[in-house]
């Protein structure tokens, strides 16, 4: 193991420890974060919730694709009322490429895949 690595582990169960270890007083935060039966809520609490709440508001792989896609067809629009040659390198998608490619090698009945 190397000393960076070892460092960063030192320092992630630190941060774990001080986490856990620390807790807040219910008249510290907001109503909503409140916890009503003990009176305090852990570091580890809060960090969990708000990591949470920046995953949801993250867009989902759907939406950025959708996103994706439309941008591009926005730019080949332009290509084509322009009459120029269309340059497919905005959001390209690499792996989702080569898996078309392949496909096409596979089922295109003039590739012979044997040469």
């Amino acid at each position: 193991m190397n000393h960076e690595s070892q460092a960063d582990q030192l320092i992630a169960n630190l941060d774990k420890a001080c986490r856990d270890a620390i807790l807040i007083p219910n008249s510290w935060l907001p109503e909503h974060w409140h916890n009503k039966k003990t009176g305090f809520v852990g570091a580890d609490t809060i960090h969990a919730k708000l990591d949470k709440k920046e995953e949801e508001s993250k867009p989902s792989k759907h939406q950025v694709a959708k996103q994706d896609r439309s941008e591009n067809i926005e730019v080949y629009k332009d290509y084509t009322s322009h009459d120029e040659p269309i340059i497919y390198e905005n959001n390209v998608d690499e792996a989702k490429l080569y898996e078309n490619m392949q496909s096409f090698a596979k089922y295109c009945p003039s590739i012979i895949l044997d040469d």
